[in-house]
């Protein structure tokens, strides 16, 4: 039943949305530092080093406005980042709502706030160095040297992560509808997304492998060589001409501005005390779910994480710092994401019996067998129960399509009903027990 929403609840919502997201930036800003080539006042004036600086969506919408408002950079830059952490939030909720999940919108809104968990442990947390573990002095174990670093604050990161979502739920929506207005606005958002960072990239071979055999050949052709067009378009302007003089001091990579981290990367993970802490820290641990129940899983975004989060995380692995857990970020709401909607999908099927285990079979009158699988309990009007079978022929271990049957007060009379039509005119009424098959609510069981 739908109830009206009084003017105190319809601004409860966004006023929790706004704390939330006023206490993140303040986290976020008090507890890490900018990198010295990348301030926030250099992003600003574009002075910072490549490939920092070619990043530019977010810097030059504050510097325009900063040339407008009596606003500082820094200000500007934490505003910015307050919209980041409402939009993020936004998008979690309109997420569960695209994937049928929670019961309520007070459900799926609680739910949407937990998206800030393992965002915020790749943004804000500092990095836990827990090596060596433990020590031993003049034969007392004690424990090692831990201590924390600082993680390093680079203005695009949170946007990266929102767009990434977004951009998937749009990838949802038109694998749903086939309507191009959701292909339209995936593109337009394509080009906005890879002005903030160029790991839009890693995304086309997901989209080109989600959509095939969805849409015609045509219509995806042109859709993929629409994004490698604007990536190319984008970066090549952005790197090799507006800010082809500002090179990176540190870059490791030849011919390019990138640096190369992969010596260093290996040496962290031969330590099995730091393996074990990031492993529980990556993504809060929603990876997990994904991983045990990924048959349940939706199939866009399953093809998404597989084909474009494999890719990035190598070249994450390969030209990002592993201790600053940053570098992935844009995976982070997308494992989120998923291991929500495969525990909600994997208890709809354990509710239903979808899994097929542990449910009764008869024997059909032509030699098959009919399983039935429990799809939902409504309570009836009268106040009794009704029970929704489905129902599934097997014949010679070959599953014919299901029928829908419904188990309701007077079932025990359609079912005389039923016997009597198939029953031929002077055949003797057969007899036979009645096996419970799935009672509802009262104890009844449906015969069939």
């Amino acid at each position: 039943m739908l109830t009206r929403l009084n003017p105190i609840q319809r601004t409860l919502w966004p006023a929790i949305v706004s704390l939330y997201a006023i206490l993140l930036t303040s986290l976020h800003m008090a507890m890490t530092s900018p990198w010295r080539l990348a301030t926030p006042v250099k992003l600003a004036n574009f002075e910072a080093a490549e490939p920092f600086q070619h990043r530019v969506l977010l810097p030059a919408l504050v510097a325009a406005v900063h040339e407008i408002l009596p606003l500082g950079v820094v200000l500007l830059f934490a505003l910015a980042e307050m919209a980041a952490w409402i939009a993020l939030i936004v998008l979690a909720e309109q997420a569960l709502r695209l994937f049928s999940i929670g019961s309520s919108t007070a459900v799926r809104r609680l739910l949407a706030l937990t998206v800030v968990v393992p965002v915020g442990l790749h943004l804000i947390v500092p990095e836990l160095v827990p090596y060596p573990a433990l020590n031993l002095d003049e034969g007392v174990l004690d424990l090692g040297n831990w201590r924390a670093h600082r993680l390093f604050y680079y203005v695009y990161d949170l946007p990266a992560a929102v767009f990434l979502l977004a951009l998937v739920l749009l990838m949802v929506q038109y694998a749903r509808s086939r309507d191009r207005r959701w292909l339209y606005g995936y593109l337009a958002l394509f080009a906005v997304a890879t002005l903030n960072r160029e790991t839009t990239l890693f995304l086309i071979p997901a989209f080109a492998i989600a959509f095939y055999g969805l849409i015609d050949r045509g219509t995806l052709v042109r859709a993929v060589a629409a994004q490698v067009g604007l990536v190319l378009v984008i970066q090549l302007t952005l790197q090799w001409w507006l800010f082809a003089d500002q090179p990176n001091p540190n870059a490791g990579v030849p011919g390019t501005d990138y640096e190369n981290h992969l010596v260093n990367n290996l040496q962290l993970f031969a330590n099995p005390f730091y393996a074990l802490t990031f492993l529980a820290r990556f993504a809060a641990g929603f990876y997990l779910p994904v991983l045990l129940l990924r048959r349940h899983l939706d199939p866009v975004l399953s093809k998404t994480l597989l084909y474009f989060g494999v890719p990035f995380l190598a070249s994450a692995f390969f030209f990002g710092r592993i201790v600053e857990q940053r570098v992935v970020i844009e995976l982070i709401p997308l494992l989120w994401l998923g291991g929500i909607q495969v525990i909600s999908a994997y208890h709809a099927a354990w509710q239903a019996g979808a899994d097929g285990t542990d449910l009764p079979t008869v024997a059909a009158p032509d030699g098959g067998t009919v399983a039935f699988r429990q799809s939902g309990v409504r309570a009836g009007g009268n106040g009794t129960g009704a029970a929704s079978l489905s129902v599934a022929r097997v014949m010679n271990g070959t599953h014919q399509p299901a029928a829908s049957v419904r188990s309701a007060a007077p079932r025990r009379q359609r079912g005389c009903i039923a016997r009597r039509r198939r029953r031929a005119p002077g055949a003797r009424t057969p007899t036979r027990s009645r096996p419970p098959l799935l009672p509802p609510a009262g104890g009844r069981h449906w015969t069939p």
